[in-house]
């Protein structure tokens, strides 16, 4: 019989060494501490997930040397840990359900962003200086477009087959046949569905 501690340390030296980067397995070996200071002489085929979940609410309530708990995140971390060590446990046979799978975790408290005050987006734009990128915040920052909102800005500088700067009401060539037709390169735009102009 194989206890968890003895499973993870065999998961660390034979799966992980060869997958991640030797700062990530260090940082697995400190999550997994965390684990098996709690439950580690349990038989690794005798884990259920209710263990798991109190040693998950045992971490959040007081997992730090202090007495406070660990961040949701790093609770998160260690979950994220032990499941794909099960998970490889799975493959290699020596368990026939992963517990952690069913394990509730609280979700990762959002921060509400905060907007630059005036003389933040000043000092921003300032920083820019006369960039190209300069234009894009001007428009982002004094029409409050969200991240990924500013899509529409992608054609600036794109140019069309002939060299000339991007035109999208440019027609793109006749309908009944073109030596383009059909062979439409990334600098295209898509062609608006009939009935719509632009």
């Amino acid at each position: 019989p194989r206890t968890l501690a003895e499973f993870l340390n065999q998961w660390l030296a034979e799966y992980a060494t060869r997958k991640v980067a030797p700062k990530t397995l260090e940082r697995y070996q400190d999550l997994a501490r965390h684990v098996t200071r709690a439950i580690g002489s349990t038989l690794l085929t005798k884990v259920t997930t209710l263990q798991l979940q109190r040693v998950y609410n045992a971490l959040l309530d007081s997992g730090k040397k202090d007495g406070t708990g660990l961040a949701v995140k790093t609770v998160r971390h260690v979950h994220g840990m032990v499941h794909v060590a099960f998970e490889t446990a799975l493959k290699w046979g020596l368990l026939k359900i992963n517990p952690a799978h069913a394990c509730d975790l609280p979700p990762v408290p959002q921060r509400e962003a905060r907007a630059m005050d005036q003389s933040e987006t000043a000092q921003f734009m300032e920083t820019c200086g006369d960039t190209w990128l300069r234009d894009v915040f001007v428009t982002a920052l004094s029409t409050g477009a969200r991240r990924g909102g500013n899509s529409g800005s992608r054609v600036v500088g794109r140019r069309s087959r002939n060299g000339n700067p991007y035109d999208p009401q440019e027609p793109r060539g006749n309908e009944t046949g073109s030596a383009n037709q059909g062979n439409e390169g990334p600098e295209d735009p898509p062609a608006q569905p009939p009935g719509i102009h632009g």
